[in-house]
This record gives C-alpha cells, sequence and structure tokens, in this order.
C-alpha cells in the first residue's frame, strides 16, 4: 500500500552517521507517531534534532568523559577477584568498550590511561 500522508523517508544510513536504537514509553512513542505524522516529518528526524542539541550545549568535553571512564576503571580493577590480572582485566575492559562502539583510538588513550594510573597507585603504596 503507499503511503498517503506520511513523509517518505531514504533508507539508511551513511559513512558518517551510526544508527542508535532505544525503547521509550508507550505513551511518549504514541505521542511522537501523532506528532510526526501531524507535522508531516520523521520521528528520526524530531530525535535526531533533539541529540543535535544536546550535542551542542554539552556541558562536559571528551577529555572530562574519558578522565571519568579511566577512574570508574580503577575502582572497578580494585573490586576484581586477586585471579584477575591487570593484562586480563585491560582486555576485558577493551573488549567491553569495543562492544560499546568507542573508538579504537579513545579505547587506547582509557588503556594506557588506567595503566598510568595503576602505576602511580603502585608507586605511592
Amino acid at each position: 500500500m503507499p503511503t498517503l500522508i506520511k513523509k517518505q523517508t531514504k533508507q539508511g544510513g551513511t559513512r558518517e552517521a551510526t544508527f542508535v536504537g532505544f525503547f521509550v514509553k508507550n505513551n511518549v512513542a504514541s505521542f511522537l507517531d501523532l506528532f510526526s505524522l501531524a507535522k508531516a516529518t520523521s520521528k528520526t528526524d524530531i530525535v535526531r534534532n533533539l541529540l543535535l542539541e544536546w550535542y551542542d550545549k554539552r556541558d562536559c568535553t571528551e577529555e572530562e568523559l574519558i578522565n571519568d571512564i579511566v577512574k570508574r576503571s580503577i575502582e572497578a580493577y580494585c573490586k576484581t577477584p586477586s585471579t584477575l590480572t591487570f593484562y586480563g582485566f585491560c582486555n576485558m575492559l577493551r573488549r567491553e568498550l569495543k562492544n560499546k562502539r568507542i573508538s579504537e583510538e579513545n579505547i587506547n588513550i582509557i588503556v594506557s590511561r588506567l595503566a598510568d594510573e595503576k602505576r602511580k597507585k603502585k608507586e605511592n603504596s
């Protein structure tokens, strides 16, 4: 059946874009459906514009986020069983970050800083 009033949208992404999917409560989804149909826009455009606005107004830097992840990683390492080596922990962390689609560059920075922090802690002990 052809689309009657819904705006036609192109399929797929581009090399500069990544699919991000998530769930919302039914009442929000229902309102989003109504709004997108009434305003002849796609739900993707609505959410994309909200995210871009949030991104433009962000109150932290990538550097701060990386530092937060390093800090949380140190805390997690300190709680791991003594049978897990630091090397093993770093490999597990790498896999987790890769599964979260963190860039290889940022993964290397995080693991390197984690090793530096571990070294500093050991020197201060």
